[in-house]
């Protein structure tokens, strides 16, 4: 009876560590999902301030004006067609070197000249008055991605990259978005109200690289209203997750992950992380997966410490990595005796 007795405590505890380690890979699947706050704006403008971070090229008239009890950016071209109003390095230190990045702006075209060549548009990686990506919303009939090279959007590499039927209403607030990710042949998105409405890959051979550049916005024979602009890295999103019965520690350089708690965070799109996995005492470590194939770099313990083990990264897109921690098991010698 006791051997049957043992027999079937034995059973029932091998149940209780399938139960509980199945358990506890759950927590750690759970664990690779606790995200980190967004990556913070590269700049905003709301104009309660005024308009002080813009400079205005030629041709072009600005005031801040009070709409529906916020203050807004009023634009108009004066002397020209065409009005441009941009952030510069005089006033957002960098900015001229921006690559990856969005910009937002709530838009409204107030009033069009001329219905079939009118529009508000978002300028990006600006270099100078001749030379920029923009995104247009056309009162008449469609949301355009052009290219302004060496001052001409049809010719000289030049022109609309992409092109898409939509037709706003004079006097109504539209959020518009337009994203610039790659040097070589970029890609670029447009967003009305959220939604994705374009995606190209920029194969005009450019005369100018667009590699970098500031921001703007600006107008073709028309007057529009500019408020909430919002410049944003492009974020590659790196999510860690721990498998193994072992437990362990991975942080990364720059900060962000702490896995631990935080096993998911956003890094600006290009980052090199320097990921450091260590395991405690009783845990061994098993081995980098996913985007960190191989063993990686073994850095040796000081006195009293443990052996760490890094996976160097770049940060190219989103990632997924894994790490195992396995846990030493010490068996005692069961010694059964007989009354």
């Amino acid at each position: 009876m006791k051997r049957l007795s043992f027999v079937a405590c034995s059973v029932l505890f091998g149940a209780f560590l399938v139960v509980a380690s199945l358990w506890f890979f759950q927590l750690k699947a759970e664990a690779g999902s606790m995200a980190q706050s967004a990556l913070p704006p590269l700049f905003t403008d709301d104009f309660e301030s005024g308009s002080g971070k813009w400079i205005t090229q030629t041709n072009t008239c600005v005031s801040v004006v009070t709409d529906g009890g916020t203050q807004v950016y009023s634009v108009t071209n004066c002397g020209a067609t065409t009005a441009r109003t941009i952030v510069t390095e005089t006033t957002v230190p960098g900015s001229t070197a921006w690559t990856d990045y969005s910009i937002q702006a709530r838009v409204k075209v107030v009033y069009t000249q001329s219905v079939g060549s009118s529009y508000a548009m978002l300028m990006a990686r600006y270099r100078d008055s001749r030379n920029y990506y923009f995104m247009t919303l056309r009162p008449n009939n469609r949301v355009e991605i052009k290219k302004y090279i060496n001052g001409s959007s049809s010719s000289g590499g030049g022109g609309t990259v992409s092109s898409t039927a939509f037709t706003p209403t004079l006097g109504t607030w539209y959020t518009l978005k337009l994203e610039v990710i790659g040097t070589v042949s970029p890609t670029l998105r447009a967003f009305v109200d959220g939604v994705p409405v374009l995606t190209a890959t920029d194969t005009i051979s450019p005369v100018v690289p667009l590699n970098a550049g500031t921001i703007g916005v600006g107008l073709v024979s028309a007057i529009a209203e500019f408020d909430d602009v919002i410049v944003s890295p492009i974020a590659a999103t790196l999510n860690v997750t721990k498998l193994g019965l072992g437990e362990g520690l991975v942080t990364s350089v720059p900060a962000g992950i702490d896995c631990g708690v935080t096993c998911t965070a956003d890094f600006v799109k290009g980052t090199v992380i320097t990921l450091t996995a260590t395991p405690i005492t009783g845990t061994s470590f098993g081995g980098w997966g996913g985007a960190c194939l191989g063993p990686g770099t073994v850095i040796p313990p000081g006195t009293g410490q443990l052996p760490m083990y890094q996976c160097v990264l770049p940060m190219t897109a989103a990632m997924n990595v894994t790490v195992t921690f396995n846990k030493y098991y010490i068996f005692l010698p069961l010694v059964l005796k007989n009354y």
